[in-house]
């Protein structure tokens, strides 16, 4: 039970450190800094760190900018949007976030990842299984809802109830390999090392992937969800907007992922 406690502590500490890293609240720093200096008279610097942090904030919310920093994360699986469907012990979709209110319904990153696995599904036959794993992300919300709708999306989709197997409680991309490697060490006891289909965002992929070959499955990539696809550079495309900072924003989220998971011997 103590150990319980300490890892719901420390995933409470890490959200509540990860927006101190993120553009949304340096930009909020930058600003009330720059605000701070201007008030006691040293103008001068306030107006550079001013500057500054809107051209941060321009650089992060134009388009080209948004475009090339998910093409770090989404360039290793182009190829594989396109790929003909392997033979896989199961599909697995990670879970990417919901709303129970005012409907129950999906994030889009998340319906778009389900519709792709639905469609690998499909392409096998119907005879592979989809396994959903996802609980809630927000630390004070502990109900999770994303597993159930999911599932009843798929099988009005077609899918059949017997072929969905759902996780409602994993937080993070770690718990969801360890909850997932569970999962079908029970339903699929004669494949010592299941061979999946690992349905997520094209960004997400490179940590996913390397979280799910670490904890010893064999790993076919199938990416959903791209943010780089279909950019074409025109004048408009220099004009900041919400959708491209928060394509970056979400770009930055995953290296600063990355780069924690390898710190803690995860990837």
């Amino acid at each position: 039970m103590f150990v319980s406690i300490r890892i719901r502590d420390m995933f409470l500490l890490l959200k509540l450190l990860k927006p101190l890293v993120l553009p949304p609240t340096l930009i909020a720093i930058g600003l009330t800094v720059a605000l701070v200096f201007i008030m006691r008279r040293r103008r001068r610097w306030g107006i550079a760190i001013l500057a500054c942090t809107f051209g941060v904030y321009y650089f992060l919310a134009i388009e080209p900018t948004a475009a090339a920093l998910a093409w770090t994360l989404e360039r290793p699986y182009v190829a594989a949007a396109t790929a003909p469907a392997e033979r896989v012990d199961a599909i697995v979709v990670l879970g990417g976030g919901a709303r129970a209110e005012p409907i129950p319904e999906l994030g889009g990153s998340s319906f778009r990842r389900l519709w792709r696995a639905i469609a690998y599904y499909d392409d096998l036959g119907g005879h592979v299984p989809i396994v959903y794993s996802g609980g809630s992300g927000d630390p004070f919300a502990r109900d999770a809802v994303e597993a159930d709708i999911a599932h009843r999306i798929a099988m009005r989709a077609g899918v059949k109830q017997t072929q969905i197997l759902l996780e409602e409680g994993s937080r993070t991309t770690y718990e969801n390999g360890i909850a997932t490697r569970a999962l079908l060490e029970e339903r699929l006891p004669h494949a010592p090392q299941p061979r999946i289909a690992l349905v997520t965002s094209a960004w997400h992929l490179r940590r996913a992937t390397g979280v799910f070959t670490k904890l010893g499955l064999d790993v076919v990539p199938v990416p959903a969800d791209f943010m780089s696809g279909g950019f074409s550079l025109d004048p408009l495309s220099f004009f900041p907007s919400a959708s491209a900072f928060s394509d970056s924003v979400t770009s930055i989220h995953e290296w600063v992922g990355m780069a924690g998971y390898r710190v803690q011997g995860r990837l």
